[in-house]
């Protein structure tokens, strides 16, 4: 009983399994939500809703910049500041919503260039407008505080409300873009209540942001952004790619593929890399030996772990396919088995930049990282998909992670010893 007691008041016990619950949230309910979606749906209207999540989900990126990792890292360093806490917490919040101003814009410009937006935009701009439930979501705050529980529970019931909605409205193929509101309005409504509770709670008042130019939150977060960017070419360039040459089945087929195994990834290995971060920050931040040892402590056991989850995946994706999909989806079964690599190299990649490259300061290397893996994406994507269909989109994917872990694996080495 004495050790149950003391795991229950290492915070670091708790912020793993916060961040549990958090993936759970994110990527277990609507994976459970899959199987009533794609055979509402049907593969064609599954794989049109698909497409517009996927820009949606780039314009996420956009919206959130590096706060995940920046305003993390400021607000843990600086979290007995609360002077510093509110003046980073208002810089935030008004630069995300800068950001999102401009999102809606880049929506209506690419609408003026590509047909296929263009044909269905409504469906993308629903999608979008769900990035104004990001600007709300303090994520960042509760993470750099290390109060993951309260994350934990609101994250739980933007996609527990969303669910709802979705049962709630979606009953025919035709309604895919009722699937898309359901999941915009839970986002935009929790992430609205969670930034009320965060002020009301915390007394977080909005000030006057700081100059974006030369706040110490944005300047450290933009190198993390442009890597961001450029390294999530591997997830969304793929479908974007595939709408020029696939049809709304085959891309369905893809898409309920590649949603399985980011949500077996995330439930699993990123729970506890993502809990991490705080810490190893933390000890980076008190001197570079105590952070180096650290993070090799947990290396081992992560590809261990995550080795593990890629093997079963793999032997278990019919299945898999079977029971979240349907029988329509079958030519995903395939493809599962492709991307099943991806836990483990999507696992060290994350674990060797964020907590490597992020928590020794060097988040200027990033977007050499990005840069990278950006130009092999879009090379081997475009080449790869004609030929290979789907398919080529996952050997572009593999190929892309070992570019960089490898890069990754080459920075830490040559700047472990560097003062």
């Amino acid at each position: 009983m004495r050790k149950l007691s003391n795991l229950k008041d290492n915070v670091l016990f708790v912020n793993i399994s916060s961040q549990g619950l958090v993936q759970f949230a994110n990527y277990l309910i609507p994976l459970l939500l899959i199987p009533y979606v794609t055979r509402v749906l049907g593969p064609d209207a599954f794989g049109r809703a698909s497409y517009a999540q996927n820009i949606g989900a780039y314009l996420t990126l956009l919206v959130n910049y590096g706060f995940e990792f920046s305003a993390t890292q400021e607000v843990s360093i600086h979290k007995n500041n609360p002077a510093k806490v509110q003046s980073i917490f208002s810089t935030v919040i008004a630069f995300k919503f800068a950001l999102f101003v401009l999102s809606l814009a880049l929506v209506a410009g690419l609408a003026a260039v590509d047909y296929r937006v263009r044909e269905d935009f409504s469906s993308v701009l629903i999608v979008s407008l769900v990035n104004f439930g990001w600007v709300l979501f303090p994520t960042w705050f509760f993470q750099g505080i290390e109060h993951m529980v309260k994350m934990s529970v609101f994250s739980f019931f933007v996609k527990l409300f969303g669910a709802l909605l979705v049962i709630a409205m979606v009953h025919r193929p035709s309604d895919y873009q009722l699937y898309l509101l359901g999941l915009t309005l839970a986002n935009v409504c929790v992430g609205g209540y969670s930034f009320y509770y965060v002020m009301h709670k915390y007394g977080v008042r909005l000030e006057r942001p700081q100059p974006f130019g030369s706040a110490q939150v944005v300047r450290k977060g933009f190198p993390i952004f442009i890597n961001t960017i450029l390294v999530n070419c591997n997830t969304m360039l793929g479908i974007y790619v595939m709408g020029r040459y696939l049809t709304d089945a085959e891309i369905g087929a893809y898409s309920g593929a590649q949603k399985i195994i980011m949500a077996v990834m995330m439930i699993t290995c990123q729970t506890v890399t993502i809990a991490l971060f705080p810490r190893i920050s933390s000890y980076f931040h008190e001197s570079k030996e105590k952070g180096l040892a650290y993070l090799k402590k947990c290396i081992l056991l992560i590809s261990i772990f995550s080795l593990a989850v890629s093997a079963v995946t793999f032997l278990l994706a019919p299945l898999v396919v079977s029971i979240l999909l349907g029988n329509d989806f079958s030519d995903a079964v395939f493809l599962l088995r492709l991307l099943s690599p991806l836990t483990f190299l999507m696992t060290m990649a994350t674990t060797l930049t964020v907590q490597g490259l992020y928590g020794m300061q060097l988040q200027r290397f990033a977007p050499l990282i990005g840069l990278a893996v950006c130009v092999c994406s879009v090379s081997l994507n475009c080449v790869l998909i004609p030929k290979e269909g789907a398919a080529g989109s996952v050997y572009a994917w593999l190929v892309c992670e070992l570019v960089e872990i490898s890069i990754a694996v080459g920075l830490l080495w040559w700047k472990k010893d560097a003062k």
